[in-house]
């Protein structure tokens, strides 16, 4: 067991009760364990074993970037098959966009509520006795508020326009991402403070960020601790825990990290009757694709040829338009219609241009290997030197339903 150091410098309820508040841990010299300067590695390796607060939304199955069973994988300590490069740069701009955060958070609570917030940059690692299963890492403590002293928690986020769909579901609105309350929730239960506020900045203007306000909530806070303690059995027992809300476009991903392509030259398995259900259901799902395009088939031939009575108006022109008069609303309409004639694809003058710039023919020529004249004439020699694809991480697997006919004696042979 880690050796017991109390959080006294708030106001923290139940200080009479050291398993019901948060702990400094310490390391092996009797020092403060301190996440400051940390590299990517030394803080990978204070992990194992606990839960952090980012991890959370993937054991309530609502992150939007790890699914429950890649988090259950990499907390026991199994390696992807396809690993991703860790992205330090982007880890330094995140922590540098904290202060930066922290800062306008400061200054937008001064100026539109009239409040002072004084913050600690508090970066050591913190646990509780009560939940043994936690660990926690803060942006910032808020030790002041109008020159009193407080106890309460700042996250500090960042988006961008690229994420415009959190922007207006969520910030937009004050509306606290689901995954990132989940997060805030159970850092406030760990160190046993009743406030944090999360901040996120997607620009520079003061309509582009949100200060939003968290008090803890005793049902919320038990179905997190329910889920935590679930997968910490699990974990025990050696049991995968069952997905909730799974998301399949992360469990495809996940699934292809860690298991990466199918050996060559593979013997196809047989699927479970179970299986059965499920082949069927893509099926119907296939039939009504296909319908569906078939129907907008039509209707895209439908538009093309109503289009056509307008081909004699086009003259020499490519665009037209036609103007119509709202006169309720006082707007005008204007409707235009671009002509797209086919043409073939545009071939590049490779004589003439030899002919005009002999010296840079002769630098482009030789700028890459003709890889597909090689491969006509030195087949074998092209496929020693081609190196085997590469699964792709980024991208979904897909899959591809076939169906034979065989009499049922035959299929039972």
């Amino acid at each position: 067991m880690d050796n017991y150091k109390k959080w006294t410098t708030g106001n923290l309820a139940e200080a009479d009760t050291p398993d019901g508040n948060p702990y400094a841990v310490l390391k092996d010299d009797g020092t403060e364990l301190d996440t400051a300067n940390m590299t990517n590695e030394e803080f990978t390796a204070i992990r194992p074993g606990h839960i952090g607060g980012s991890s959370v939304a993937s054991i309530l199955g609502i992150s939007p970037w790890v699914c429950l069973t890649e988090y259950y994988n990499s907390f026991i300590g199994v390696e992807p098959v396809i690993k991703t490069e860790f992205n330090a740069a982007a880890k330094q701009a995140g922590h540098d966009a904290e202060e930066f955060v922290a800062q306008r958070f400061v200054t937008y609570m001064k100026r539109y509520e009239n409040t002072d917030f004084e913050l600690a940059n508090d970066s050591r690692v913190f646990r509780n006795h009560k939940f043994p299963y936690a660990q926690v890492n803060l942006d910032r403590r808020i030790i002041k508020v109008n020159g009193k002293k407080c106890d309460a928690i700042l996250e500090c986020k960042t988006t961008s326009n690229r994420n415009m769909h959190a922007i207006k579901e969520y910030w937009e609105k004050g509306i606290c991402p689901p995954y990132y309350e989940s997060q805030v929730r159970y850092y406030m239960m760990v160190m046993n403070v009743n406030t944090c506020y999360i901040c996120c900045c997607w620009g520079l203007q003061d309509s582009e960020m949100a200060v939003i306000k968290i008090e803890r909530d005793a049902e919320l806070e038990k179905a997190i601790i329910v889920a935590c303690e679930d997968f910490m059995d699990c974990v025990e027992q050696g049991v995968v825990p069952e997905e909730t809300n799974i998301n399949s476009a992360l469990f495809n991903n996940a699934w292809l990290r860690y298991n990466g392509a199918p050996a060559e030259n593979s013997a196809p398995i047989d699927f479970p009757e179970s299986a059965l259900n499920i082949v069927k259901k893509a099926l119907e799902i296939e039939k009504s694709i296909k319908e569906a395009e078939e129907t907008l088939e039509r209707y895209k031939a439908a538009e093309q040829d109503v289009l056509k009575a307008l081909l004699p108006l086009y003259g020499d022109a490519s665009y037209g338009s036609v103007a119509e008069d709202d006169e309720e609303t006082g707007i005008r309409h204007i409707y235009g219609v671009k002509l797209k004639v086919p043409m073939k694809r545009a071939k590049f003058d490779e004589e003439r241009f030899k002919a005009d710039h002999p010296d840079l023919y002769d630098q482009y020529k030789k700028e890459s290997l003709d890889i597909t004249a090689l491969g006509k004439k030195e087949k074998k020699l092209k496929a020693r030197y081609t190196l085997a694809p590469e699964v792709n991480p980024d991208k979904e697997c897909s899959f591809e339903i076939s169906i034979k006919e065989l009499p049922i004696m035959n299929a039972i042979r």
